[in-house]
């Protein structure tokens, strides 16, 4: 709704005047203002009272708390978007002290605000395959989601399953783009590596019409550590290895045969994100490869220790 301003048009006389832009300062008040009968544009100074009131404004996970000069005469509303030092915020409750709807500016001891002016907080569960995992992503305020659109996020292809609004309601549809691997052409990765070349694959397959989908990594090295028939497959994490408890490196196991490890799964033992890496590896076993190895990328020099020492420094996963 456009906001008035009551003061008589100077070319024809009209009372009531459209307001195009508005600044209030610390004594006075600029508009620029349009007759709604003649059409007339003009600049209108008036000297307001102004009183001062708290605001305090969300932003992402914090909130800043501010002094601010308001027209003593001027109605605000919960809904209504206010200019605070060139932020845009929207009011989302007003104190005089006690809550309400509206009031004038005389009467508000404090308003509270979200900022428009800054990309919005959004916070995305992400199906993938045996696991699911959370991230964030920054969305400008007026962003819509389509329903049934592929996003790129993160490098990944995804078409969304469900999105939950701020009040809670939620909106079904197609599930992530995610795929699983059917084939892998070794052609280019043998022309690569027989010509001294170290292949970097991004885990991202096309299906027959050429789609793009997104394959977890974890899963894409085994696979293709199996259609290469390779001696070893190396997969490096931030944890030491397998382990029983996380916290606790005296549980690490430094040896395992490919029946314990499925037998870790089905009891339950590995969780989360190491269960891709426990199946890739079962997966690189039954298909050629002589051993897996989990090991924390963290360590220095962690490829050498888990290959050139004795004891190594995290989980070697061998054939029965």
């Amino acid at each position: 709704m456009t906001e008035k301003i009551y003061i008589e048009c100077e070319n024809c006389g009209f009372e009531e005047q459209e307001v195009l832009k508005k600044k209030i300062y610390n004594k006075s008040a600029y508009y620029l203002v349009r007759c709604p009968n003649c059409g007339a544009v003009r600049e209108v100074v008036d000297k307001v009272k102004l009183s001062q009131a708290k605001i305090i404004i969300s932003r992402y996970d914090i909130s800043e708390s501010k002094v601010i000069n308001i027209p003593e005469d001027e109605t605000y509303k919960v809904g209504d978007t206010i200019e605070v030092d060139g932020e845009k915020v929207e009011i989302t409750k007003i104190e005089t002290p006690e809550p309400v709807k509206s009031a004038l500016g005389k009467d508000i001891k404090v308003i509270w605000g979200k900022s428009l002016s800054i990309p919005k907080k959004l916070g995305i569960s992400i199906n993938d395959r045996s696991r699911t995992y959370g991230i964030h992503i920054y969305i400008p305020n007026d962003f819509e989601f389509e329903v049934g659109k592929v996003y790129r996020i993160n490098d990944g292809l995804f078409r969304l399953k469900k999105i939950k609004t701020e009040k809670g309601e939620e909106i079904e549809v197609d599930l992530g783009r995610v795929g699983e691997t059917v084939e892998v052409n070794t052609e280019l990765l043998e022309i690569l590596i027989n010509n001294g070349y170290i292949p970097v694959v991004s885990p991202i397959g096309l299906d027959e019409k050429g789609e793009a989908y997104n394959l977890n990594a974890d899963t894409v090295a085994g696979d293709i550590a199996g259609a290469l028939k390779a001696e070893r497959l190396i997969l490096i994490t931030d944890v030491d290895g397998i382990m029983d408890d996380i916290n606790n490196p005296e549980t690490l196991h430094r040896k395992l045969t490919a029946s314990e490890l499925k037998e870790m799964i089905e009891d339950g033992r590995i969780k989360g994100g190491m269960i891709p890496k426990a199946e890739s590896a079962l997966y690189a076993l039954e298909h050629g490869v002589k051993s897996v190895h989990i090991i924390n990328g963290k360590i220095p020099h962690a490829l050498l220790l888990e290959i050139f020492t004795e004891e190594g420094i995290g989980t070697m996963i061998t054939r029965d």
